[in-house]
């Protein structure tokens, strides 16, 4: 169950998210899609570095649920 402070962090993060998602389906640079939205480039550089620190994050707890460990037995020596 995700905690209120969690909730707001991801609906956060979607907004952000599709914030980049605009600027790089707009086909204008960084710069122009900042300024047509009033966003400072820093702070459009700063969200997208803490959407991708979120999504590694994300992907390191999905890649340790899905870790299998396979039993490895010898094989027989032959003579």
């Amino acid at each position: 169950m995700m905690t209120n402070q969690e909730a707001k962090l991801a609906e956060t993060l979607k907004i952000w998210t599709d914030h980049i998602n605009d600027c790089r389906s707009s086909g204008m640079t960084v710069r122009a899609w900042c300024k047509s939205k009033g966003i400072h480039v820093h702070t459009y550089y700063y969200r997208q570095n803490q959407v991708r620190k979120a999504a590694c994050k994300e992907a390191q707890q999905q890649e340790r649920k899905t870790s299998v460990f396979a039993e490895i037995k010898p094989m027989e020596q032959r003579r």
